[in-house]
């Protein structure tokens, strides 16, 4: 429980900024400060958050006095300032030690909770490597052109595969970056709150496609740009250069999920498992990738217009990643278990 009982808080100048704030915020209530600047909501956060001194006036939390029980007030609630300070003089893991010792910490909890956190960061990391990879691969192209690749690789005909391979090879690194293929896994032994949460399963799978492809879409986009730039495929090949890369993340995502619904894990000791050495991880991630591969190698030496070859792809990427969605809509009605 927060209680202010007649808060008054004035600055050098007479310049008071809260007048005689009385205010009991009851466990589980939420409260909001709303005021033009000058107000006094930060002045009022801060005093709360024991960061600000105040002459008038007592703030208790669960009954005890901010002013006169700073550090029992400060280990039982959480402050998010407008700007992070951080001690520059301190290394990462010696802010977190800092922190540690704080709030009474253990070393065995803090050291769990350190490896712990720290693992979901590579995870993040690693998840978004193939858009990297894309980006840079792209990049190099845009800067060399088809022409400078052609006298590096002392092969003329190089200019004439990259033209046609290039997408392909984009959208094999994008197909790496499949966040799906654990997100349903990932929910461990926190299932029980989506299963008891007022939440239809369509918004769910909704929700974690639309993760991933908040990496793939824009990945795809710059991707493509640069190869637009670079290789110079004219309108034709330009547009097809976009859709093939959005399909290859879209199908990425689709075909993620649907891996991990039929294939879930929730016993499992680190997220590092569950991303790294699953069988859904395997499969979810290397089929689009081999799948970028192979086509690029096939356009490369077929006979026929690169550009069309690339639309019916598309076309069949998109439709396919259209009927596994309906399908995961119509099978999957709640989590599996």
């Amino acid at each position: 429980m927060l209680e202010i009982n007649h808060f008054s808080k004035t600055y050098k100048g007479a310049k008071k900024a809260v007048d005689n704030l009385t205010l009991t915020v009851e466990p589980g209530d939420i409260y909001v400060f709303i005021g033009h600047n000058g107000a006094g909501k930060s002045t009022t956060m801060r005093a709360i958050a024991g960061i600000l001194d105040f002459e008038e006036g007592d703030i208790r939390i669960d009954g005890m006095s901010i002013k006169s029980q700073p550090l029992e007030c400060k280990s039982i609630f959480a402050y998010i300032p407008d700007n992070p300070d951080l001690y520059e003089h301190l290394t990462g893991i010696g802010y977190l030690n800092f922190i540690g010792d704080i709030f009474g910490l253990s070393a065995k909890s803090r050291e769990q909770d350190i490896r712990k956190y720290g693992d979901e960061f590579e995870i993040t990391a690693n998840t978004v490597t193939g858009v990297m990879m894309a980006i840079l691969l792209s990049g190099g192209l845009m800067l060399l052109g088809p022409d400078k690749l052609a006298e590096i690789l002392k092969e003329p005909a190089a200019a004439k595969y990259m033209l046609q391979a290039s997408p392909y090879a984009a959208a094999a690194f994008l197909g790496m970056c499949c966040t799906t293929m654990a997100s349903v896994s990932l929910e461990g032994k926190s299932l029980w709150i989506l299963q008891s949460m007022p939440v239809n399963m369509k918004d769910i799978m909704n929700s974690k496609i639309l993760v991933n492809l908040t990496a793939t879409v824009p990945g795809a986009l710059i991707s493509a740009t640069m190869l637009v730039i670079g290789m110079k495929p004219g309108l034709a090949g330009g547009v097809v250069y976009y859709l093939l890369l959005l399909a290859f993340g879209v199908g990425t995502a689709v075909w993620g999920l649907l891996i991990n619904l039929m294939i879930p894990n929730y016993e499992w000791e680190s997220e590092t498992q569950v991303v790294k050495q699953s069988l859904p991880a395997f499969l979810g991630m290397f089929p689009l990738m081999l799948l970028g591969v192979l086509l690029g190698a096939v356009a490369a030496v077929l006979p026929v217009d690169y550009r069309l070859t690339g639309l019916g792809v598309s076309l069949l990427l998109f439709g396919g990643s259209y009927i596994l969605y309906l399908y995961m809509m119509k099978k999957y009605k709640k989590m599996p278990v």
